[in-house]
């Protein structure tokens, strides 16, 4: 269920992984030799789900981008992932006997594709594609100065300048926007809206909520955790500054404000972001459930394409708008 918006899943059930293949296995099993698995749920769902009993076989998975070089066997499943980017494609020579997996032969092989050739039909028919893509997306819609990069777990320009058009899209006062759904990095020279697709290529929906201050320090240290031990992709943050310092006791939030000035704890604040985190993934990324969330009808793609048009220029400093500040504990009192 987080894995996507609450508007992508209208209409639909989504049940655990395990519920399903307990429904399913008794209806396939007597009319196959071998029950395969396609999952998308990361290694260490499909290490429970191997692990649960569920007479199944063979997992091949995805999504953590693990690299599984040989398989893994986990309670006689053999669970099967090859990485990332295409860089492998997976191969498993299986020997299958009474309706039973004996045993498995895994490999990755390298997919060197700057070496291959296309044929002349693929090439057309890539040719064709290419142009309908130039037609709707090659159009050059701004300038980059100098190069604009990711990161994962910290603060980064490229994810500063995103969340800026995020926030004044719809006028908040805090812009927040997941750093792993920032998916490329951006060059310096002509930007066109094809550039921009492929930085933002997921069509969120921009929505927008109003929190407290004390609540605002809640999403900024639940951040703070986030990078501190590397949980998951941080929230690149706009209008908002804020350090924090790691403790024996865990992380602390040192100072926070908005604007340039100290968050109050009763005020209640702006708040603009997608509806991927504040409608999907609230608790993960922000640590508060918003109650009164606003969609804009607009999605954060299309927003920035025009933002970066009306701008003609894509620029942002890494503003350290995140700190981490460093205490020395075993520093003598007084010091």
């Amino acid at each position: 269920n987080s894995l996507t918006s609450t508007a992508n899943r209208a209409g639909f059930r989504i049940v655990p992984g395990a519920e399903a293949l307990r429904a399913l296995v008794p209806e396939v099993d007597p009319r196959s030799d071998l029950i395969v698995v396609l999952s998308h749920e990361g290694i260490d769902i499909d290490r429970e789900l191997a692990a649960a009993g569920l007479g199944i076989d063979v997992i091949v998975g995805g999504h953590s981008h693990t690299r599984i070089d040989k398989g893994e066997w986990v309670a006689g499943v053999l669970i099967l992932q090859a990485g990332d980017t295409g860089k492998y494609l997976g191969r498993a020579d299986l020997t299958v006997r009474d309706d039973s997996l004996v045993s498995a032969d895994c490999r990755l092989v390298p997919v060197r594709a700057a070496e291959a050739e296309p044929s002349d039909r693929m090439a057309d028919l890539i040719e064709v594609f290419r142009e309908r893509v130039d037609d709707e997306y090659g159009t050059k819609i701004a300038d980059a100065p100098a190069p604009l990069g990711r990161c994962y777990f910290c603060e980064s320009d490229l994810g500063n300048w995103v969340a800026d058009r995020l926030r004044e899209s719809v006028g908040a006062e805090v812009g927040l926007i997941n750093s792993g759904g920032i998916r490329k990095d951006i060059d310096a020279g002509p930007v066109t809206k094809l550039d921009i697709f492929e930085v933002l290529p997921f069509w969120n929906q921009i929505v927008q909520f109003t929190c407290t201050g004390e609540e605002l320090r809640t999403i900024a240290l639940t951040n703070s955790r986030a990078e501190a031990e590397e949980l998951h992709g941080i929230l690149e943050v706009s209008g908002l500054t804020y350090s924090w310092w790691g403790s024996p006791d865990g992380v602390k939030l040192h100072n926070a404000m908005v604007g340039g000035v100290p968050i109050d704890p009763a005020r209640r604040y702006t708040v603009a972001c997608v509806d991927f985190v504040a409608s999907s993934n609230a608790e993960k990324y922000l640590g508060i459930v918003p109650k009164d969330i606003e969609p804009f009808g607009v999605t954060l793609t299309s927003a920035v394409m025009e933002a970066a048009e009306e701008l003609g220029i894509v620029s942002a400093p890494q503003e350290d708008r995140i700190q981490r500040v460093e205490i020395d504990f075993m520093a003598p009192a007084g010091r």
